[in-house]
C-alpha cells in the first residue's frame, strides 16, 4: 500500500512538473517569436510577396515582380492577411511570424497533447514538450516561413491515416476527403511537401486495399487541391514541380534561374552530405537516436508503431536521392515529428516500466532543449531599449540600411544579390537574374540592346565583381550612393 502511494505521488509530481516545463516552453516559444529576425529567405520572398499581393490586390503582379515568388504557397497568402491590415513592415513581420510559430509548432505540440492525453498523459506532455524543443532549426520554426506549417499538416495527416480513431467524428468517405484535402495542401504549402505526400500515400493505399473507393475518393481530392500550384507553375514558367526537378521539367526557366536551383534543389549526394544529413535526421532532438533501438526491437515484438518509423525513414531516402548533396534540416521537420510520434506510440506500445522512465525521458527531451538560449534572446530582443522602432531594424537586420538610401516609392531597381527587400519602400521593385529571365542579360551582358535595358531603372544593387559591358555600365554612368557591406548602391 505505501508503495503504491509513493508511486502515486511520483507520478502527480511528474505530470506537475512537466506540465510547468510545458507552460514555460510554450510562453518563451512565442515571446521568441516576437524577436525581429533578419533570416534571409522570410525577409526576400516570402514576406515581399504578401506585401506586393497587399498592395496591388494581383496574384499575378506578384508572382512577376516577386524573386522567389514561385516558391510561394497558401501560407504567404495567409501573412498578406496582416499586409492587408497594417503598412508597417515591422508589425507584418511580428505577425506573420506568429502565423508561422501558431501552424507549426504551435500546431504539432496540440496535436500530439490530444492525441495521446486519452492515452497516456505523461507522454502526451512529453511529446508536446519534445516539438517545442527541436534542437536544429528551431528558428526555421519561428521565421516568416513555411517550412513547420508543412511539418504540422503533414503530422496531422498520418495521425488520420494510421489511427481511424483519431477524430472519430469524420467518418467514411468525408474522411477520405478529409485526407486528400490535406495530402494535396501539404506540397501546396510548400513544393517540398511532395517529398512527404509520396510515400504517405504509398502507405494510405496499403493499408486501404481492399477498399478501392476511399482510394479513388482520397486520390481525386489530393489531386483537386494540388492542381492550383501545377497549375500556376506551368501557366507562369511551364515547369509544373517548380522549382523542383528542374532537370526533369526544365519549362522556361532561364541558364541563370536552372543554374541557381539546381545546385540548391537538385544536388547529387557525396559522402559528406550523407553524413551531414544523416546527423540532421537523427539529431533533431538528441534522443531520436533511441529510434534505432527501439526499431529492431519493435521488429522481434512485430509493433505497429513501426511503421511511423518506415515512413520517416522513406522521407530520408527520397530526399537523399532528390537532393541529397545539399544538408537542410529544415526539410526534416516532417520527419522530426514522425520520430516523436513513432517513440511515444512505442512506449504504450512496448509498455515498459521503468521506474522514474517519463523523468529520465524528460531530461533527455529537455537536454538540447536550448532553453538557456532562448532565453538570452528573449532578453537581448525584448527588453533592449531602441528610441524607434526604425533604430531597433537597423540594428536587427543591418542590410535594411539599403533602403536609407533610397527613400522613393515605386522604384523599379536591378540586383544581382538577394535583399531585405520587405522593408523596402512602397511600391518598389527589384529585378534578380536569378529569378528573372528578362534579367539575366546582367550576367552576360556583351551588347549594346543589353545597355540600353538598364536605362529602365532607377537604382542598381550590385555585390558581385563582374567585368562586362553592363557592369561597366553602371559604373561610370550611375552615381555611387552608399556602401554598406558587399552592397553597392548607384543611382541612374
Amino acid at each position: 500500500m505505501l508503495h503504491r502511494t509513493t508511486s502515486n505521488n511520483i507520478y502527480k509530481r511528474f505530470l506537475l512538473f512537466s506540465l510547468f516545463i510545458l507552460i514555460t516552453i510554450l510562453v518563451l516559444r512565442c515571446l521568441e517569436t516576437l524577436t525581429v529576425f533578419s533570416h534571409g529567405d522570410a525577409l526576400y520572398y516570402h514576406l515581399p510577396f504578401a506585401k506586393v499581393l497587399a498592395e496591388t490586390g494581383s496574384y499575378s503582379n506578384a508572382i512577376r515582380n516577386v524573386c522567389g515568388s514561385l516558391q510561394t504557397g497558401a501560407i504567404e497568402i495567409l501573412f498578406s492577411i496582416p499586409a492587408l491590415l497594417s503598412v508597417n513592415p515591422l508589425t507584418i513581420q511580428i505577425s506573420s511570424q506568429l502565423i508561422h510559430f501558431s501552424l507549426g509548432m504551435l500546431l504539432a505540440a496540440g496535436l500530439f497533447f490530444y492525441y495521446f492525453s486519452k492515452i497516456n498523459l505523461p507522454i502526451a506532455l512529453l511529446s508536446a514538450i519534445s516539438a517545442l524543443t527541436i534542437a536544429k532549426g528551431t528558428d526555421f520554426f519561428l521565421y516568416a516561413k513555411s517550412d513547420g506549417t508543412v511539418a504540422s499538416f503533414s503530422l496531422l495527416t498520418i495521425m488520420l491515416i494510421i489511427n481511424d480513431n483519431f477524430l472519430a467524428s469524420i467518418k467514411g468517405k468525408w474522411r477520405s476527403i478529409f485526407i486528400g484535402c490535406l495530402l494535396g495542401l501539404i506540397p501546396v504549402i510548400k513544393i517540398s511537401g511532395l517529398f512527404v505526400i509520396v510515400p504517405f500515400g504509398i502507405y494510405y493505399i496499403i493499408k486501404e486495399r481492399r477498399n478501392p473507393s476511399r482510394i479513388f475518393i482520397t486520390t481525386f481530392f489530393g489531386l483537386l487541391f494540388i492542381s492550383p500550384i501545377i497549375i500556376r507553375n506551368y501557366y507562369f514558367i511551364k515547369s509544373p514541380f517548380f522549382p523542383g526537378l528542374l532537370s526533369i521539367f526544365p519549362g522556361e526557366a532561364s541558364e541563370q534561374v536552372r543554374n541557381w536551383y539546381l545546385k540548391s534543389l537538385s544536388s547529387s549526394l557525396t559522402f559528406s552530405s550523407v553524413r551531414e544529413i544523416l546527423k540532421d535526421f537523427f539529431l533533431g532532438k538528441a534522443f531520436f537516436v533511441l529510434t534505432i533501438p527501439a526499431c529492431f526491437y519493435g521488429i522481434k515484438k512485430k509493433y505497429q508503431s513501426n511503421h511511423i518509423f518506415y515512413i520517416s525513414l522513406s522521407i530520408l531516402a527520397l530526399y537523399l536521392i532528390a537532393n541529397g548533396g545539399v544538408p537542410s534540416e529544415r526539410f526534416f521537420f516532417t520527419c522530426y515529428f514522425l520520430n516523436i510520434y513513432y517513440l511515444s506510440q512505442f512506449l504504450i506500445e512496448s509498455k515498459l516500466n521503468i521506474k522514474y522512465q517519463y523523468f529520465i525521458l524528460l531530461l533527455l527531451i529537455l537536454a538540447d532543449s536550448k532553453i538557456d538560449k532562448s532565453l538570452k534572446r528573449v532578453r537581448n530582443s525584448l527588453f533592449k531599449k531602441y528610441t524607434t522602432n526604425k533604430e531597433m531594424i537597423r540594428d536587427k537586420i543591418p542590410l535594411t540600411r539599403i533602403w536609407d538610401s533610397i527613400k522613393e516609392n515605386n522604384s523599379l531597381i536591378l540586383s544581382d544579390q538577394f535583399s531585405q527587400y520587405h522593408y523596402a519602400p512602397d511600391g518598389t521593385k527589384i529585378h534578380f537574374p536569378q529569378c528573372n529571365n528578362k534579367t539575366e542579360f546582367l550576367f552576360s551582358c556583351k551588347s549594346e540592346n543589353d545597355i540600353l535595358r538598364l536605362k529602365d531603372y532607377d537604382y542598381f544593387i550590385l555585390a558581385r565583381s563582374y567585368k562586362n559591358d553592363c557592369y561597366n555600365y553602371i559604373q561610370d554612368n550611375a552615381t555611387l550612393i552608399e556602401t554598406i557591406n558587399q552592397y553597392r548602391i548607384y543611382k541612374k
